[in-house]
């Protein structure tokens, strides 16, 4: 019976509407929290606060940091990028072009190697430590295939259970 009641409080609490100033906070936190975490994968050494404060246009950095603040920024105009399409209710059918082109906005104004092009499949073949990364040759099919299988999946609503 308590689950039946968790089950319906958090029912309640999906559907309620939330006032802008708190809409705003959460969206906010969310931007910061997913930059945050999306840049440091890539080695980005800025705290969760300086991510904040950069979007917010107040972090000021050294030069020898700059890059990791464009980096930031780079990820912010991609998030944004996928806002405006989705607020603008164009079709937002995912595909290998705009991965591509999320991936040169992503990478714009960076130092990257000789052999990186932003917006492009790679062409060199990767690896880390004793893994071998998809032989080269692949790569594009792969990406079209994944672009594919990800428009394929069903578009209504799935409920998913919240406990």
């Amino acid at each position: 019976m308590a689950l039946g009641e968790i089950h319906s409080k958090c029912e309640h609490i999906a559907g309620a509407p939330l006032d802008k100033e708190t809409a705003d906070k959460l969206y906010q936190l969310y931007l910061t929290r997913g930059v945050q975490a999306t840049t440091a994968i890539e080695g980005n050494t800025l705290s969760e606060d300086e991510v904040r404060r950069r979007i917010d246009g107040t972090l000021e950095l050294p030069p020898s940091m700059a890059y990791q603040g464009r980096e930031i920024d780079n990820v912010v105009s991609a998030c944004n990028s996928i806002l405006q399409r989705v607020a603008s209710d164009q079709p937002n059918m995912l595909s290998a072009a705009m991965v591509k082109d999320l991936n040169r906005q992503v990478l714009v104004s960076l130092p990257l190697p000789e052999d990186v092009t932003p917006g492009n499949v790679r062409k060199k073949s990767g690896a880390v430590g004793s893994y071998r990364g998809t032989p080269v040759e692949d790569c594009e099919y792969l990406l079209e295939r994944m672009c594919t299988f990800i428009t394929s999946l069903p578009t209504h609503e799935v409920e998913l259970d919240p406990i």
